[in-house]
């Protein structure tokens, strides 16, 4: 999964906006969440996890300044 969301970067002509590290953190916690509790459906899978939907929950890429800014 990280391999292609860096090629999307890539695509995207942002390929500095690939963070690897943040994407397996991200992916990890996601399925760390579907194993802990899932839901047939995105809706009720976030009401089970909201913490989900927090931007900085694991951190910011190395692109993004500490104030949330690009």
């Amino acid at each position: 999964m990280a391999h292609r969301i860096g090629e999307n970067c890539i695509a995207a002509g942002v390929p500095e906006r690939f963070d690897r590290e943040l994407t397996l953190r991200w992916t990890s916690r996601i399925a760390d969440a579907v194993d802990a509790g899932d839901d047939e459906t995105f809706d009720g899978f976030i009401r089970l996890h909201p913490e989900l939907l927090e931007a900085a929950l694991l951190g910011l890429p190395g692109w993004v300044d500490d104030d949330g800014r690009v």
